[in-house]
C-alpha cells in the first residue's frame, strides 16, 4: 500500500508519497486529544505534526478543523505516526485510492 498525504513544503502545499506501508489504523481526534498531542508530541513519538498554514506559515483557521492520527508501518516494521488536518490517501499499489483517511 501507499500513504498519500498533502503537506506544507519549501514551495506551498505538495504530496508526499510513502510506499511500502504493510498495515495501518487511523482514528480522528477530538479536541482533547488533539491538545494532549499539540502539549507532548515526543509522548506519542509523532514523525510530523502537519497542519494547513498560510504562505506566511501561520496557522489557517477553518481549511479543515478536524484532525486525523495516523499509524502505518513499512519497511522492517517501523512505524509511521503522524497527525495531519490535510488531505491523507491509502492508495494500493497500482496507485487507486482504497481509503480517504480526510
Amino acid at each position: 500500500m501507499i500513504l498519500k498525504m498533502l503537506v506544507n513544503g519549501m514551495f506551498g502545499r505538495t504530496w508526499e508519497i510513502i510506499s511500502g506501508i504493510t498495515s495501518f489504523r487511523y482514528r480522528h481526534l477530538n479536541e482533547k486529544q488533539l491538545i494532549n498531542i499539540e502539549k507532548n508530541p515526543d509522548k506519542y513519538d509523532l514523525n510530523d505534526f502537519i497542519q494547513a498554514t498560510d504562505d506566511n506559515g501561520k496557522t489557517e483557521k477553518g481549511f479543515k478543523d478536524t484532525y486525523v492520527y495516523f499509524q502505518g508501518w513499512y519497511g522492517k516494521d517501523r512505524p509511521i505516526n503522524i497527525v495531519s488536518n490535510l488531505p491523507v490517501y491509502i492508495l494500493n499499489d497500482e496507485g487507486k485510492t482504497i481509503e480517504s483517511i480526510r
